[in-house]
């Protein structure tokens, strides 16, 4: 199918999290670890680090959400496919899932950065070239010049880079979200049959 390959390592989470709810953690991390391997055999280094410090964490944590009283009637958790009741009350997954990706992304740059033989500093500055690149007019129109946009982007990369894995982990929630809760409706509908 041409277009969907991109996205679909995005949604596979979901994958990984519906195998998690329906199985337990521990098939979760044997499918991970599958997918993970076929990602790294397939696309190489670049796609397997993304595969395991973006996606990876999210179809871990999806299943461990307990959804709250607005989600389900008369406030009980989420009942998985097999019947488990199981999770973390929202406020404390939201806090666990985005510190996951605050530190998860730094953490894949560094080790790119490793296995390229360079600092992070110089991929950030590479990214921030190029994002102001990409958004040039706005930047022309802010009155900020690229070296100082780029130099500004690496003095404060301990703080952008955590702030853009939190933006991952939050659009990767958006993303896994549907598909999770519609695979599990799938399962509880074929397991009442």
């Amino acid at each position: 199918m041409p277009g969907i390959g991109p996205y679909f390592k995005y949604i596979s989470a979901s994958l990984i999290a519906i195998v998690g709810a329906r199985h337990g953690l521990r098939w979760s991390l044997v499918t991970a670890a599958a997918l993970n391997a076929l990602v790294g055999f397939t696309f190489g280094p670049g796609e397997l680090l993304n595969c395991l410090f973006l996606v990876t964490p999210i179809a871990l944590m999806l299943p461990a959400r307990q959804r709250t009283g607005r989600d389900v009637e008369g406030g009980e958790g989420e009942a998985d496919a097999s019947g488990r009741t199981h999770g973390v009350s929202g406020a404390r997954w939201w806090a666990m899932l985005l510190a996951t990706y605050a530190i998860a992304y730094p953490a894949r740059l560094g080790v790119m950065g490793m296995l390229m033989g360079v600092e992070i500093s110089a991929i950030v500055r590479s990214m921030a070239s190029a994002s102001y690149q990409a958004f040039e007019r706005f930047w022309t129109l802010a009155h900020l010049p690229a070296d100082i946009a780029v130099s500004g982007a690496v003095e404060w990369m301990w703080i952008i880079l955590p702030l853009i894995g939190v933006g991952y982990g939050f659009m990767l929630y958006l993303v896994n979200r549907p598909a999770y809760r519609g695979g599990l409706m799938i399962l509880k509908r074929t397991r009442l049959g």
